[in-house]
């Protein structure tokens, strides 16, 4: 077995089997750990190892979450089951409440996918979730140039998933005419 500098150790890698863990990059040296169920891979650029958000449940987060989690940790493990526990962690209220209602599925991962995305991934969910963050906003107080600022940013983020959902035009209007509205 190669050895690892402990120093360059991120998170463990689960899997079914210790051979599957690696199989992404075999040029990455593992070490087995006293379980053989967990490889360490060493980390490749000395990044802090990353988590996802939590997800409670809002459309407009869903995209977002489900991107991390899929990059963080879903394309990390071989095993569904492994999958849904983490989904399990990272997901709170109604969001958790799908998820754990898989639990006793064969397909239970891939089930709890698909509702998550049916129930909070809908483009016109996400959508609709985005206009009425900024429809529904703090008032803005046009001297404060630290909410402007944190405003603007929310906007350009909205007009970026508007544009994804196929919105387009109607939305903008909608956030204009509500920007506009807001502002003291």
């Amino acid at each position: 077995m190669r050895s690892v500098n402990i120093g360059s150790i991120q998170n463990p890698i689960v899997g079914s089997h210790p051979s599957t863990a690696n199989a992404q990059n075999d040029n990455i040296p593992i070490q087995q750990a006293a379980n053989p169920q967990v490889i360490y891979v060493p980390q490749t650029l000395g990044l802090p190892p990353s988590e996802p958000p939590v997800f409670c449940g809002d459309a407009g987060e869903y995209r977002d979450f489900i991107d991390i989690f899929e990059t963080v940790i879903g394309s990390r493990l071989q095993n569904p089951k492994h999958k849904l526990v983490y989904l399990l962690q990272y997901t709170k209220g109604p969001a958790r409440a799908l998820v754990k209602g898989c639990q006793h599925r064969t397909d239970s991962y891939d089930e709890a996918i698909r509702l998550l995305e049916e129930t909070y991934g809908q483009k016109f969910q996400v959508g609709e979730s985005c206009i009425n963050s900024i429809a529904n906003g703090p008032r803005l107080n046009l001297s404060n140039k630290e909410s402007l600022t944190l405003y603007s940013a929310e906007i350009m983020s909205c007009k970026i998933t508007l544009i994804w959902v196929e919105y387009k035009n109607v939305a903008f209007m909608i956030i204009e005419k509500n920007s506009f509205k807001n502002a003291a």
